[in-house]
């Protein structure tokens, strides 16, 4: 006899209160042995298969949940023999950066790019100059022989900047407390690199880049020392044909670093090639000096130059993007910076907290880098006169040009730590006026630079 409404409502209650603690004890003894499963992603990444196992992995949800394209296959041995996995994922192997590591890459990846561009435009403006001896009379050596000077010193610092990049970083715990100032310790770098899984072509790139800038300057001085012209001539050959040889193949060895012929074109293919080839245009014009210092000469370096000035504008663009390891370390350009983390101070939303330049302020970077060199060349033209005449109004006029310099350096070294214009007042108002007057001192050093030069070569 069946019961009344209620008792069977009561018994159906019972029952399925009684099926889902059942299935609640199946679920809780499913889940203990999935966290008894170890986990392989540290096997998979160490045999490079990160790529295809997340491409089989997005395919097979994809099946799971009825879509028309589903999982192709399984990751079989085949997978795991071929080598080019290892190298496609090479990058995959470097540690994720903590906070400070991070900051570190982003400042000295920052000045390896603006001092390559600042160095470059001494460089093109100084090789083009180099043509114009006899026009420009008593200010040709400042602008062309201390030009150089100039370059060499941005070069330097940029290469310098590259091998400490590649010494210091960390592939482990063990290395965060050590920290190396000796660019040449090479047994250390290529260490570091094979433990992160990369190869040794990063630390290739930045030590043959510092050799040959080094070797450059041997070259560069011997027009700033008095020497015999007996050992002047044979020197300064020497060594910019071994320096100009030493650019190209760093430039190479970038190439091979981001495999230009085997990949997309990219930001770093694209860089990569205008320094080889700009390295290329060095070896011609060395070897055109070597049989015989002509306008041939310049005219390569300043096409080398002017190809080094674009690759390095792409790399500022690079690092706008979180690119820390430029051309020369492929492998750091996937690591972005740590999650869950207000790089921007008292930022709220997502946006506020993005630790990169706007494009303003990338253009803002171009502009002040370019006021530093005329207002260097303003500077050395200035120094010139007080040297040959002695008036103490030359020297003042020196230290005059001289502070344009000195302010759009300090809004640089600003800019690698100020991402953003600040909110909040007054310091929102102090930024754009400091912009403001970097991008007039930019227009005005550059207008007096070009005075000079239309002054001697019009009388």
């Amino acid at each position: 006899m069946a019961g009344s409404p209620r008792d069977l409502g009561e018994h159906l209650l019972e029952n399925g209160e009684a099926s889902l603690k059942v299935r609640n004890r199946i679920d809780t003894a499913e889940m203990a042995l999935v966290e008894q499963l170890p986990d392989l992603m540290g096997r998979i990444q160490h045999l490079g298969l990160v790529e295809e196992y997340g491409a089989f992995k997005t395919s097979y949800m994809a099946w799971r949940r009825g879509k028309a394209r589903g999982a192709k296959g399984e990751v079989t041995h085949e997978h795991i023999a071929r080598p080019e996995h290892l190298a496609a994922n090479r990058s995959l192997s470097f540690r994720a950066p903590n906070l400070q590591e991070w900051l570190w890459r982003r400042t000295i990846s920052y000045w390896i790019s603006v001092t390559f561009f600042e160095g470059s435009i001494f460089f093109t403006v100084s090789s083009i100059l180099g043509n114009c001896e006899a026009q420009l009379g008593p200010i040709f050596k400042p602008l062309y022989v201390f030009g150089y000077v100039s370059g060499k010193v941005c070069f330097f610092i940029g290469c310098y900047f590259m091998c400490l990049e590649v010494i210091n970083m960390e592939v482990s715990a063990e290395d965060e407390h050590i920290f190396y100032l000796w660019p040449y310790r090479y047994q250390i770098a290529l260490d570091k690199l094979r433990r992160s899984g990369s190869d040794c072509v990063p630390y290739i790139c930045g030590s043959v880049y510092l050799t040959g800038v080094l070797v450059l300057a041997i070259g560069v001085l011997t027009e700033v020392i008095s020497m015999p012209a007996a050992v002047k001539v044979p020197l300064k050959a020497w060594c910019f044909l071994i320096g100009s040889s030493l650019f190209g193949i760093g430039g190479g060895a970038e190439c091979i670093q981001n495999r230009i012929f085997t990949r997309a074109w990219t930001q770093a293919t694209t860089s990569a090639l205008l320094n080889f080839i700009g390295g290329v245009f060095f070896t011609a014009g060395a070897v055109v000096g070597y049989y015989g210092d002509g306008p041939g000469c310049n005219t390569f370096f300043a096409y080398g130059s002017f190809l080094y000035a674009v690759a390095s504008s792409i790399q500022m663009k690079m690092w706008k993007d979180e690119q820390f390891g430029l051309t020369f370390l492929a492998g750091m350009n996937q690591l972005n910076h740590p999650g869950a983390v207000n790089i921007l101070v008292g930022g709220e939303s997502e946006s506020d907290t993005k630790a990169s330049f706007s494009t303003r302020g990338l253009v803002l970077v171009h502009i002040f880098t370019w006021c530093g060199a005329m207002s260097t060349y303003n500077v050395l033209v200035e120094l010139a006169r007080f040297f040959n005449h002695g008036t103490i109004r030359n020297f003042q006029f020196a230290f005059n040009e001289m502070l344009p310099c000195l302010f759009v350096h300090l809004m640089l070294l600003m800019s690698s730590a100020v991402l953003r214009v600040p909110k909040f007042a007054p310091f929102r108002q102090l930024f754009i006026f400091a912009r403001a007057l970097g991008i007039l001192l930019a227009i005005n050093s550059t207008c007096t630079f070009w005075l000079f030069i239309n002054r001697e070569i019009t009388h």
